[in-house]
């Protein structure tokens, strides 16, 4: 688990405007973090993407 989710969490839920729709990750690697946040924001569609083919079944 990473320890930065929780940080970054808060700092999203301060900072994303409220009218926001889609959010890109960029660089989602394992995908760790787009599943531990799209929960906390049910109104927003969650776009994972890497450059790396072989993480895109976790993602």
């Amino acid at each position: 688990m990473p320890a930065n989710r929780e940080p970054i969490l808060w700092v999203l839920k301060e900072k994303l405007p409220k009218d926001l729709e889609r959010i890109l990750e960029l660089t989602s690697g394992s995908g760790v973090h787009i599943n531990y946040f799209a929960p906390y924001f049910n109104h927003l569609h969650f776009q994972p993407s890497d450059k790396d083919i072989e993480v895109f079944d976790n993602i």
